[in-house]
């Protein structure tokens, strides 16, 4: 492996996965996880829109995004259950 390859894979060991949930009318929350998150997926909802994203737990925290996450039986709710294009 390149060394850049080495340095990615250190920086994405560090980040954590989490799951969120953001109502639409949270304007800053959704700049927050689009500028300072590795998203992974997204879903749009009726009310919101639900994220999987990679952050250093120090980052996300600091973010104030902590409630907005979802347990895991809300998870399976909203990423199975998308409103369709």
């Amino acid at each position: 492996k390149s060394l850049r390859e080495h340095i990615i894979n250190f920086f994405l060991a560090k980040q954590e996965k989490y799951d969120v949930f953001i109502p639409y009318t949270e304007g800053a929350a959704h700049a927050s996880v689009a500028g300072n998150t590795n998203v992974i997926n997204t879903s749009h909802h009726e009310k919101g829109t639900y994220y999987k994203v990679r952050v250093p737990d120090f980052i996300f925290n600091k973010l104030g995004l902590k409630k907005y996450l979802l347990s895991p039986e809300e998870v399976d709710s909203y990423s199975n259950n998308a409103i369709s294009d």
